[in-house]
């Protein structure tokens, strides 16, 4: 199967670099501090000015989840990263939380796609389950993060049983999409 997937550049929060990539999808990284993202002048500028989408690459979810992410979507954020994904559970937690701050920020529910980071939690492979999730737009494997040599593979089969583009993240911060089709 064939999946038309776009390039992704991931930049950190702070300092922006410039010029920023052009021709694909834009990930900010904001990583475990990401509630701090919503002070940050440089993102509401780029989210002001991006024509590129624009995601956000977040860790953890704290118990302000959803009023930061109502704040984040409002600033035009177009979709989510979730950095160090455990798995499933913690997709659905994501979704939940994701339900109340689109309601808040006047977004239709389900509107804000989810791509998810795996390779930091072991959790997220032991026992291997399907990522499910109508929000679901891409698996990206942390090649640095990872906690075991052999996780790549079982990442690009949860991404192949999702019908979902399958992305590597490799040392620079890159991420590359696999020659291959999931």
């Amino acid at each position: 199967m064939s999946v038309n997937a776009p390039n992704i550049f991931l930049v950190p929060l702070a300092p922006l670099a410039a010029p920023l990539p052009a021709g694909g999808l834009l990930v900010i990284d904001a990583g475990i501090d990401w509630p701090r993202a919503l002070a940050s002048p440089d993102l509401k500028a780029l989210c002001e000015h991006c024509p590129s989408p624009l995601y956000l690459r977040i860790e953890g979810l704290p118990d302000t989840a959803a009023d930061h992410l109502a704040g984040l979507l409002g600033m035009g954020i177009d979709g989510i990263v979730l950095g160090a994904c455990a798995g499933t559970a913690h997709l659905q937690h994501l979704e939940t939380v994701l339900r109340v701050a689109e309601a808040q920020a006047g977004r239709t529910d389900g509107a804000t796609p989810v791509m998810v980071e795996l390779g930091g939690a072991p959790e997220a492979f032991l026992p291997p389950r399907p990522l499910a999730s109508a929000r679901l737009s891409a698996v990206i494997f942390n090649e640095d993060a990872s906690f075991a040599g052999g996780m790549r593979a079982l990442a690009q089969l949860m991404a192949a049983q999702a019908g979902k583009p399958f992305y590597v993240l490799s040392a620079g911060d890159r991420i590359a999409r696999l020659a291959s089709d999931p």
